[in-house]
């Protein structure tokens, strides 16, 4: 079991990945170009370090 530090942090870390994640899908909406693997790797990777921090709950 993580420690309630450890899992803020990882929660601090989702969401930097997420707004990562939403500052490439809005460059790639202004060059209308997609890139749909960088879009879902994103999401799996900000949702798999969000759930790593629900460890501790």
């Amino acid at each position: 079991m993580i420690t309630v530090q450890e899992s803020q942090l990882r929660y601090a870390g989702a969401a930097v990945i997420a707004l990562v994640g939403v500052y490439k899908y809005i460059g790639m909406v202004a060059a209308g170009d997609f890139n749909y693997t960088a879009i879902a790797a994103n999401a799996a990777v900000a949702w798999g370090v969000f759930e790593s921090g629900r460890q501790s709950l």
